[in-house]
């Protein structure tokens, strides 16, 4: 005995006197073990009023209905197709007086067997007869046929599914014509989108002159094996981009390099119209912009946007440190202030990943399209972790950078600092210091001067330039202006 709990159950009937009722269908939910229903044991035998409650019962007699939740013994006219289960029920109970198909007690012996073989298959599984194509099918198939269920049994297909086998016609065609066919992957209802997928495989049924009495179907449920190899193979692809993403950024030594080659995988692998990375300065008002990546014929874009022109919702979320995610700014039903700005430098639509270092919002890495775009949840995550990479690089970058320049100025100075000891005279050491200087920042011109401003003028004590700039002139042409806090004489100018 299987018990199913129902939305519509019976109502009790109430008792006199009394606080519990008796069941109505109680004498369909107390079986023996030989499948036959039991006598109620009548009034005795309570059921709370209130726990209404219907017992589905596949004995072979007893049938529910599974959208009202009623339930009915039915007799008996035959003890074929043997078994449990809903369907060998109905296939007992049904009716075939009407239809296509005389009663099975006159059906060919091999077609019952297939029938049989189709009952006790865990596989979605039918057996579609005759050129009237009538249906049968199994326990797994009523779990699938949704609101068809239970009327498709014993009907043309074409009367329960017209849209539907008006698609499949020519298959069955060719299994009556007695060709196996395999039907690959495809919805189980044709015309419903985002239903279950399912591979399916006919096989002729012949009767014992060799013709073909049927078709029996056997359906394989797909749609999670499919699932499963698109997200692999996304999975795949992710990890082959982030793989390639990082071997580039490590091999990038200049800050403003890394940020190209990110925004440039990012724009190719999206198809995007501009891939732009800000550095936020909230005390200046203002957002640094680098372009990232361009693609051919991209609107050009400013390099500092002021952020008081894009005050809302979208400053809002990335100051909290949450994805902005924009699919149409030019939707009327979405107007706001900040989506016009936005707008108006040419993004209509908009994936921006912020950072936020100590709470507080430092960068983000901004994903444009030209054209109203939906951002899929794989994309909004793999710029996420652009992001996050592209940001952990770009400190590395800099600090490398920084490191750097502290060694070429610290070796620069050991250098110069053994020079200038060598030399024997004030004059030489001038000379020698600013030639090494010159050399050191690549300088068209260095100079020594020495500023008098009781005449106002500078005197050029020492120069050296190179060949494309023509020499100081001489201290009377030299006028200077007035010296600024803290300037010095002499001192380089």
């Amino acid at each position: 005995m299987t018990e199913h709990p129902t939305a519509a159950a019976q109502p009790p009937v109430q008792p006199a006197g009394g606080s519990h009722a008796v069941c109505r269908i109680h004498a369909l939910a107390a079986l023996s073990a030989s499948g036959k229903a039991r006598p109620c044991c009548g009034d005795d035998c309570p059921v709370p009023t209130t726990e209404p409650t219907v017992l589905l019962v596949h004995c072979g007699d007893a049938i529910m209905e599974p959208r009202t939740g009623t339930m009915d013994v039915v007799a008996r006219s035959e003890s074929w197709p043997c078994g449990p289960g809903e369907m060998a029920a109905r296939l007992r109970a049904h009716d075939w007086t009407g239809t296509p198909l005389s009663p099975p007690a006159a059906w060919p012996e091999e077609l019952k067997g297939v029938v049989s073989l189709m009952l006790a298959s865990p596989l979605l599984s039918s057996v579609v007869i005759g050129p009237e194509r009538v249906l049968l099918y199994n326990d797994a198939a009523a779990q699938f046929y949704g609101e068809h269920h239970p009327e498709a049994l014993g009907r043309p297909l074409s009367e329960t599914w017209p849209a539907g086998y008006a698609t499949v016609a020519h298959l069955y065609d060719r299994a009556f014509a007695g060709e196996a066919v395999a039907v690959p992957a495809q919805p189980l209802d044709l015309i419903r989108e985002g239903g279950e997928i399912f591979e399916a495989y006919l096989t002729p049924v012949r009767g014992r002159t060799g013709e073909v009495l049927a078709v029996h179907m056997t359906g394989l449920e797909i749609g999670a094996r499919l699932r499963a190899e698109v997200a692999l193979r996304a999975n795949e692809a992710r990890q082959a981009f982030l793989l390639r993403l990082g071997d580039t950024l490590r091999a990038e030594r200049d800050a403003e390099a890394v940020i190209e080659a990110a925004a440039r995988l990012v724009g190719e692998q999206l198809g995007a119209s501009r891939v732009m990375f800000a550095e936020f300065d909230e005390a200046r008002g203002v957002a640094d912009i680098f372009h990232g990546w361009f693609a051919d014929g991209a609107e050009p874009f400013p390099t500092v946007m002021r952020l008081q022109d894009y005050e809302g919702s979208i400053l809002d979320d990335l100051r909290a440190g949450r994805t902005v995610r924009v699919e149409d700014a030019g939707d009327p039903a979405l107007a706001r202030p900040d989506l016009a700005a936005i707008a108006q430098v040419g993004v209509r639509a908009l994936l921006s990943v912020p950072l936020l270092v100590g709470g507080r919002l430092v960068v983000n890495l901004s994903v444009h399209q030209h054209a109203p775009r939906r951002w899929s949840d794989d994309e909004v995550a793999l710029v996420q972790e652009v992001a996050e990479r592209l940001w952990a690089d770009l400190v590395r970058a800099r600090a490398e950078a920084a490191l750097r320049e502290s060694e070429a100025r610290q070796a620069f100075l050991l250098k110069l600092g053994d020079a200038l000891r060598a030399e024997p005279s004030a004059d030489a050491v001038a000379n020698r210091a600013i030639a090494m200087l010159r050399e050191h920042m690549a300088l068209d011109r260095c100079y020594v001067a020495t500023f008098r401003m009781d005449e106002d003028r500078a005197d050029i004590t020492h120069q050296v330039g190179g060949d494309r700039v023509a020499p100081m002139p001489p201290p009377s042409a030299c006028p200077t202006s007035r010296p600024r806090s803290g300037s010095r004489s002499p001192g380089l100018w």
